[in-house]
């Protein structure tokens, strides 16, 4: 894949908004805007000189669902084995298309993609799919939820941000952002991963390097808590831990008191939520981080990092509890026929509208009616932990 960008300069300087078509001595700009739909960044494209919205997923690939793929003009090259967020493989066919370009002056010319089948997540967001950050390999992209703008300068990181800033990232072949941040005084590797909702998620092997910091448990579970592009089978539940981070130190910026789910994977993960709190410069022809809050002052995180003590997921033709975490009436497996007064039978299996329903219910405590079957349900109450 090559990237070349066409047409005027632009303008870019921090908390400016940039306007296409205007000079810039150093470079080239171009703005995209975007919009946050359930917890995700969703854009707009051009592939192959058609519309498309995609995802912005910077801990993920390039995907397509197949359904679209003749809609684009593109061709199939291949098939590639890809592994989901529960580590199920799968062996998916590969296509490319001729141009995929952005605003006014950034194309990526011949673009690849991994070919998924249809599902109701991609169609409840009205998305063609999934841009990792290998779409913006060649550009320093400045993320701004305040504005709604994603910025991408060429061939230069934009003005304000210097070599000396930031941190380093070690950028993989798919341009996955992995950078260290300072927890409770230990250097943790992380991917900052816009795909996934929250602040962070512990890998296993961190919270046992962050023991002896004084990282605190405050509850233990066991389940799953995602379904991947490789479905429900196969998936092996795990043991997981709700812990608190007592200091986050991320630049200049501190965090107290984060809670965190641990989960059985090599990389502990900071989520979109970041957002929230400044804006973000991924420099990734040169593979720099910066983070640049808002204010100066220390973020409490207690109130913003709660969970719900179950999971509910979609699995196969009903909804389940897929995670139990700390005391609960709920066991994992039990089916979920309703929560609060919404009735589930007939509802769509869609993990959006379950986490929608969820992030809703503004008490601490909520009820379900759970079992086996109907005719033998039990109401129970779940709480926020």
């Amino acid at each position: 894949m090559k990237t070349y960008l066409k047409g005027l300069m632009g303008l870019l300087a921090l908390g400016i908004q940039t306007l296409p078509g205007q000079t810039l001595q150093r470079g080239i700009t171009d703005t995209v805007r975007f919009e946050i739909v359930d917890h995700k960044m969703i854009l707009e494209a051009r592939l192959n000189g058609r519309s498309a919205r995609f995802i912005f997923d910077t801990g993920g690939r390039n995907v397509l669902v197949s359904d679209t793929v003749a809609h684009y003009g593109l061709q199939l090259t291949g098939r590639e084995s890809v592994s989901d967020v529960n580590s199920i493989a799968g062996n998916f066919s590969r296509a490319a298309g001729d141009s995929l370009s952005f605003g006014q002056h950034y194309t990526l010319t011949r673009p690849e993609f991994i070919v998924m089948p249809p599902n109701r997540f991609f169609q409840s967001l009205g998305v063609a799919g999934i841009l990792g950050c290998e779409a913006f390999s060649q550009a320093a992209v400045l993320i701004d939820k305040q504005q709604g703008l994603l910025i991408l300068s060429y061939p230069y990181r934009p003005p304000g941000f210097s070599r000396q800033g930031g941190v380093a990232m070690q950028v993989n072949r798919t341009y996955h952002p992995i950078f260290s941040v300072t927890m409770n005084g230990t250097s943790v590797d992380v991917l900052f991963d816009t795909g996934m909702s929250g602040f962070l998620s512990l890998a296993e092997t961190d919270r046992q390097r962050l023991r002896s910091s004084g990282i605190t448990v405050r509850d233990r579970g066991e389940g799953f808590m995602h379904v991947g592009i490789g479905g429900i089978d196969g998936v092996k539940p795990g043991p997981i831990e709700r812990v608190e981070i007592e200091r986050i130190l991320l630049g200049e910026k501190l965090f107290t008191h984060t809670g965190a789910l641990t989960a059985p994977r090599s990389l502990s993960i900071i989520r979109i939520s970041l957002l929230d709190y400044g804006r973000i410069l991924l420099d990734l022809p040169r593979s720099r981080f910066y983070f640049v809050s808002w204010d100066a002052e220390p973020s409490d995180l207690r109130e913003q990092t709660r969970v719900w003590n179950v999971k509910i997921m979609p699995v196969r033709d009903h909804f389940e509890v897929t995670a139990v975490i700390g005391a609960s009436e709920a066991r994992r497996g039990d089916t979920v026929w309703k929560i609060e007064d919404t009735d589930l039978e007939g509802f769509p299996l869609d993990e959006t509208l379950i986490m929608r329903l969820m992030e809703h219910i503004e008490k601490d405590r909520a009820t379900l009616l759970i079992g086996k079957n109907r005719e033998e349900a039990r109401e129970i109450e779940i709480k926020k932990l």
